[in-house]
């Protein structure tokens, strides 16, 4: 094999993105690891990554921008935690967008920590903005709290975004604030009930995003979820990962909200009649290579 030394730097920079851009893709399908979802509304079942033979024809087809770890909320189970505060410069993210369109991406969804923290929501609805305007991406989605979500963010930019997700995990208000899903007095479930209308009256798909744990495990849902009738259903099963929900250098511990693999097969069989739901479990997750 030729020494990198020996190519020129462009070409060096072109093997680098490459390599990049399958990692990036890897991340992607690994949704049950790192809340990584993928827009659209067809269920997804044990997704698999093949590495090409030619790192060349990779494609950044989906993608997942947490560009925040910042969080409003102090969900006991997160593990995206705040570390760091650090954004990147919105024309430098604009940039780096750029470069994933033209490396084949179609797909974008703003994630953080809470994507609507930054500049009031007014700098995710500039990224949400630029990439259906200038980039003309077929799906743009947002995954959020829900709690910084106004009328106003929509009638700005509404026009521009496919999907939003709002994260809620019980439709018992307790509950949320136990496991940290709240804000003083402010109502989970009642925000998540007017974020479902904005999105009927701006034209933007709704789904809904279930972290299922010790707290919400034996909770049914059946007839708010049909009453709501999201789009998607995404649940998901308590995950611990070591360093930011588990550990000496972790913001949270998560432990005492994890469940049995036989638990969340429990809640799965209760709300089996839902057609809207996707669940992640621990273990279905599968990569070739």
């Amino acid at each position: 094999m030729m020494s990198l030394y020996l190519l020129p730097v462009m070409e060096v920079l072109t093997a680098v993105w490459r390599n990049m851009s399958f990692l990036l893709q890897c991340m992607k399908m690994l949704s049950s690891w790192c809340w990584m979802e993928v827009s659209g509304t067809r269920k997804v079942s044990s997704p698999k990554i093949i590495a090409p033979q030619d790192p060349g024809r990779v494609k950044p087809i989906s993608v997942n921008y947490h560009f925040t770890r910042q969080c409003n909320y102090k969900c006991g189970f997160c593990f995206h935690t705040a570390k760091t505060s650090f954004v990147l410069p919105i024309e430098e993210a604009k940039k780096g967008l750029a470069m994933l369109k033209d490396a084949g991406m179609e797909k974008i969804n703003f994630s953080g920590g809470e994507p609507f923290l930054q500049e009031r929501g007014n700098f995710v609805g500039e990224l949400v903005k630029f990439c259906k305007k200038e980039l003309k991406l077929p799906s743009v989605s947002i995954v959020s709290n829900g709690s910084l979500i106004t009328e106003k963010w929509f009638k700005s930019y509404g026009e521009y975004l496919d999907i939003l997700a709002v994260s809620c995990d019980s439709f018992h208000e307790e509950v949320n604030k136990l496991i940290g899903r709240g804000q003083g007095r402010k109502n989970h479930v009642e925000k998540l009930m007017k974020i479902r209308q904005w999105c009927c009256d701006y034209n933007v798909a709704f789904k809904i995003n279930s972290v299922i744990n010790s707290y919400n495990v034996h909770e049914d849902m059946r007839d708010e979820i049909t009453m709501i009738s999201p789009i998607r259903w995404k649940v998901f099963q308590c995950l611990i990962i070591d360093g930011e929900n588990s550990g000496e250098e972790a913001l949270r511990q998560a432990e005492k909200f994890v469940i049995s693999d036989d638990d969340f097969k429990g809640f799965l069989d209760r709300h089996k009649d839902i057609k809207c739901l996707v669940p992640e479990s621990n273990q279905q997750v599968f990569i070739i290579i």
